[in-house]
């Protein structure tokens, strides 16, 4: 892996970011300062090191199982990938064929939504729904982050954005302008808060679940881990080229996802520190195209 930066070359992503971290040349390139000190679980920076000690002595319990589950995997993934050199030469033109297929994925259309004949009685309808409003307080959003489960987290943004209207904005949200991704509700007093890309309500949203989707993404992490071993230890060397296409097709699809919720949970806690990222603007779309007028 190359750093974009210095453009040095590196052997795995956790020597990299340590790289871009602390090397003073590559610094100097990023327009760093080079006394700044980095949390080695979730990256955060601090000015000084005794500050960064304290913090990871907080962070380690929740990120340093899942960063050690990291280390593993990669070393697991480089046997495997090993074992598969052997047999990548009579599966080439294989893998054109599963390329093409995967370039013919459809594109899902959206359709809109036709206006109203009726205009004052459509303006009755949205001032009944907003005036039926529930308030969201912070207490409501924490309580139902118990119902988070981990096919939430695998279906991704579409995925978070089902649990919260099923749960913790159930009733309590509506977006009268999806052009610009507005959503209207009302705040713990029974204020009307018009939220400009949601932006307010997910910081809020995601901060509250961040701890069980941690909980519960370390827990399939684990799973995948020891899917991998068992295929890595299968004892079966001789395979005819079914067998070798099957095989690889199985491990490449779990190294996928491995690599794939691992970066969503670090979606996740950007979200939830009201830093934008893919995962807000894909939910914040599917809440307002559900919730619209």
């Amino acid at each position: 892996m190359d750093c974009k930066f210095c453009k040095n070359t590196f052997k795995t992503t956790s020597i990299l970011n340590n790289h871009m971290r602390t090397a003073v040349y590559c610094l100097d390139i990023q327009n760093k300062k080079n006394n700044e000190f980095s949390c080695s679980y979730c990256e955060k920076v601090f000015t000084t090191k005794n500050k960064m000690n304290l913090h990871e002595n907080k962070c380690k319990d929740t990120y340093g199982a899942v960063n050690q589950m990291i280390i593993d995997l990669n070393q697991e993934i480089a046997l495997l990938k090993q074992r598969l050199e052997d047999n990548k030469s009579q599966l080439r033109n294989k893998d054109d064929q599963i390329k093409e297929l995967q370039n013919q994925l459809a594109s899902i259309a959206r359709t809109a939504a036709s206006k109203s004949t009726h205009i004052h009685n459509n303006n009755q309808r949205i001032n009944n729904i907003i005036n039926n409003l529930i308030p969201i307080t912070d207490d409501h959003l924490k309580e139902q982050a118990q119902f988070l489960t981990l096919e939430h987290i695998k279906n991704g943004p579409s995925g978070y954005a089902r649990y919260a209207l099923d749960y913790p904005l159930k009733d309590r949200v509506f977006c009268p302008d999806f052009s610009r991704k507005k959503i209207n509700y009302k705040d713990s007093e029974g204020n009307l808060v018009n939220d400009l890309e949601m932006k307010k309500l997910c910081e809020k949203l995601f901060k509250s679940i961040e701890e069980q989707n941690n909980i519960l993404t370390g827990e399939y992490l684990k799973e995948l881990q020891e899917k991998l071993n068992e295929l890595n230890n299968n004892p079966n060397n001789e395979m005819n080229e079914d067998e070798v296409l099957d095989f690889q097709q199985r491990s490449d699809d779990i190294i996928d996802y491995f690599f794939k919720y691992q970066r969503q949970m670090k979606e996740v806690r950007k979200a939830s520190i009201g830093e934008n990222s893919e995962i807000v603007q894909e939910f914040v779309k599917d809440v307002c195209s559900k919730t619209a007028s």
